[in-house]
């Protein structure tokens, strides 16, 4: 699907992929001020007011003048520009900022936005029927506008996919419920112009919602058409193939449209069984014809039903409408902005239309410019027809989750649900069981989110929304990792695996590859990892979002490390730029290799500045650095870095299990009994997780404690719950081998110290690992 690049001076900036590039070259840009970038760039016409910018980027109010001061900064330097030049960002003074660099406009390839660290959901316009409410008989149609929202919390991540278990079902999921599942392809304009592009999704959409609006056929969204036929003609002669496989659709239609003279003539054709006969129409607008083929079309598929036809089948509302969700299908907000904006006053009161807006002004991160617009429409809603209702309910419910006011959000989206009812449109149901989905999770009550997004699966399902349901799978593993519930994980992340492989959704595969691989180092399962980090690193040079691949990069490096291949790890950390929250994982891994070899004053010369920093040090580097410290023979550094953590405020385990190995670390020479307890208490609170990781983690420090004071008994207790991790963990293979040494068992001895060695990759096999 084509979206904008920004070109000026050399660069080219892609606000969907969210990358920034010079000269081919990409720039590196902290998340927020990027989005401070593309703001300023879009709204390049006018002066940005401070509040504005702070409402668009952050969508709170609460920022200071120091933290957008700084975002400003790092933006200008990512565009070679600075506070005394300002050839790109003006100060305005007193009020604001103002882009001033000429812009030129480009398209893009496909997008495939991230902002954040695993999968950034493309916004994508799920606009569904052009049918606006006053124009047409029936009102649920046009509500498919409503986009899916990039609503990311707490790690769960909301994207446009969906599995059907990663085979083609001998019955279609739509056929199940009874409705047959049809999927209209993009439309093949001749001749093509630039004044007709947006008949190729317009038309498509207005034809498949007015074959969804009887209620007796499941019309597979516009917005997954899109995405499945990205890179294609729009035509049938592979689409269909692809759409048969991965959604079980009885029906295919395709779409070709003719300009003659002043008549307007479109084809339809049909693939699948039974088979349907092509239908040809002719009118003086190509809406009118559409919806006659549309109509007809209908009642050769389920027989016909008898039931009046709409009266009116087209009008200019009707076709600015159109011509806005094929816009925001193809992720050309600024076109849909102006579209919107030239409406003549009486189109403009349209509550289709202001929603619309509104969904547009929440998609360009204006949060309080879409509250405004929801609620305004609300203050009526005693005249509003339950779908326009729902959608602002809707809508309302995405910008609380933006403002983190989940309750309000709960509220917001119960409100839409209801109004919906059961018997509603099944795939805007789904989405709104997926906004309180995500409530419930950022409130931690996570069987309530269970509920919710299991709830969003089978209305997706059943609206064949394939690409939306196949999301709720990946945020399934998501919430069950964040549960530590990793093997339930995995079976979500592997049906989702199965079908973002099959369909060659690169983005979504490899962070459904990192939430699995992340899920396989908690089981510690090495083998299972390392297969998983490979897998997804081999689609970098396929990605075109920064952020993901800093991801990607961070958890290959971590798993290289942990089998002990230190130089492809070093290779690894050197060969992408991190993103602000990577940062401080990556000088992590890069110190704990350098520790692994035996450098211990690069250690602590690497992480003294992380560890010491006034915030934001990552707790999970203490121990390593406290180990340098004391390796280095400079105990004395460390000491008040660890002393200064409140564990009392910590409720992470894994946070409070590092606080506890960095004591013991501090405190071994001159504190034993200090150390002793701390060990026993980061052995408690990892056996309490019930994380396996963190369990041999804790478990393997305490063993060696015990294994060098000579307390064997309780090591080997501890020695014999860490038996089912010798054979695939260099540390546990280690301190097993010095506990048999202890114990005079030669033999069992030897086996343990082969597998030490067999484990150790570059490591020294003779130097304790860390843990």
């Amino acid at each position: 699907m084509a979206h904008t690049v920004y070109s000026f001076d050399g660069f080219l900036l892609d606000a969907s992929t969210r990358v920034l590039t010079l000269n081919g070259v990409t720039v590196s840009v902290p998340p927020k001020s990027f989005d401070c970038l593309v703001y300023l760039i879009e709204q390049r016409d006018r002066a940005i007011g401070r509040d504005e910018l702070i409402s668009a980027v952050w969508g709170r109010a609460d920022v200071s003048d120091a933290v957008l001061a700084q975002t400003l900064r790092r933006a200008r330097i990512a565009v070679d520009d600075d506070g005394d030049r300002q050839v790109r960002i003006r100060t305005v003074v007193r009020f604001g900022y103002q882009w001033i660099s000429p812009v030129a406009l480009l398209d893009g390839p496909p997008a495939a936005d991230s902002s954040t660290g695993l999968i950034s959901p493309s916004p994508q316009a799920t606009v569904g029927e052009a049918a606006v409410l006053t124009e047409r008989r029936s009102s649920r149609g046009w509500l498919h506008a409503m986009w899916l929202l990039p609503l990311t919390l707490i790690g769960l991540v909301f994207v446009a996919y969906w599995l059907l278990g990663g085979k083609r079902p001998v019955q279609s999921v739509a056929d199940q419920n009874g409705k047959p599942l049809v999927a209209v392809l993009p439309v093949e304009i001749k001749p093509p112009s630039g004044d007709t592009a947006w008949i190729r999704l317009g038309v498509m959409d207005y034809m498949a919602g007015r074959l969804r609006v009887n209620g007796q056929l499941n019309v597979v969204p516009s917005s997954q058409v899109v995405m499945l036929s990205r890179g294609d003609a729009g035509t049938a002669e592979h689409v269909p193939k692809r759409v048969f496989r991965d959604l079980g659709a009885r029906w295919i239609v395709s779409v070709q449209v003719v300009r003659d003279k002043d008549q307007w003539q479109v084809h339809v054709a049909t693939i699948g069984k039974p088979h349907l006969d092509a239908i040809d129409t002719s009118a003086a607008t190509v809406l009118e014809a559409a919806a006659m083929a549309s109509d007809e079309l209908e009642e050769a598929m389920i027989g016909g039903s008898g039931r009046k036809r709409d009266a009116v089948a087209y009008s200019p509302l009707i076709e600015r409408v159109q011509r806005i969700d094929a816009a925001m299908l193809d992720g050309k907000l600024e076109q849909a902005s102006a579209l919107i904006a030239a409406a003549p006053h009486e189109q403009s009161m349209d509550s289709g239309l202001r929603v619309r807006a509104g969904q547009l002004a929440f998609r360009q991160g204006k949060i309080d410019a879409a509250s405004t617009i929801y609620s305004s429409l609300l203050k009526g809603k005693a005249s509003l027809p339950v779908d326009v209702q729902a959608a602002c309910y809707m809508g309302l419910g995405a910008v609380a989750v933006r403002q983190a006011d989940f309750s309000a959000a709960q509220k917001n989206y119960d409100v839409a649900l209801e109004l919906l009812g059961s018997g509603g449109d099944a795939d805007l149901i789904g989405q709104a069981y997926m906004g309180l989905g995500v409530a419930f999770a950022a409130r931690g009550e996570y069987d309530r989110a269970d509920n919710a997004l299991g709830r969003a699966r089978i209305f997706m399902n059943r609206a064949g929304n394939a690409l939306a349901a196949a999301s709720v799978d990946v945020n399934l593993g998501l919430m069950s990792s964040r549960r530590h519930r990793y093997s339930q994980a995995l079976v979500h992340f592997d049906r989702a695996i199965s079908i973002f492989r099959r369909d060659q959704v690169q983005d979504n595969l490899a962070a459904a590859l990192l939430g699995k691989l992340r899920a396989q180092l908690a089981l510690l399962d090495m083998d299972g990892a390392r297969a998983a980090s490979a897998d997804a690193w081999q689609l970098v040079s396929r990605l075109d979002n920064p952020i993901l691949v800093s991801h990607l990069g961070v958890a290959r490096a971590t798993v290289l490390y942990e089998v002990g291949a230190l130089e492809a790890a070093r290779k690894v950390l050197s060969s992408f730029a991190p993103v602000d929250e990577d940062r401080n994982p990556v000088v992590l891994l890069r110190a704990r290799v350098e520790l692994a070899v035996g450098d211990a004053t690069s250690t602590v010369t690497l992480l003294q500045p992380v560890v010491t920093a006034t915030s934001g040090a990552p707790i999970d580097a203490l121990p390593v650095w406290a180990a340098a410290a004391v390796a280095a023979g400079r105990a004395s550094l460390a000491q008040p870095a660890v002393a200064r953590i409140d564990t009392a405020s910590l409720t992470d385990p894994v946070a409070r299990t590092s606080v506890a190995l960095a004591r013991a670390i501090v405190s071994a020479n001159d504190k034993p009994k200090v150390a002793d307890q701390a060990l026993q208490e980061a052995v408690g609170i990892a056996h309490d997780s019930g994380i396996p990781a963190l369990v041999a983690r804790a478990d393997t420090a305490r063993a060696w404690w015990l294994v060098d004071h000579g307390q064997i008994d309780q090591a080997s207790a501890l020695v014999g719950d860490l038996a089912p991790y010798a054979e695939r963990i260099f540390a546990v293979a280690q301190v097993t081998a010095a506990l048999y040494r202890k114990l005079g068992e030669t033999q069992l001895a030897e086996s343990a110290e082969a597998q030490t060695r067999k484990l150790a990759g570059e490591r020294d096999p003779e130097r304790r690992a860390l843990f």
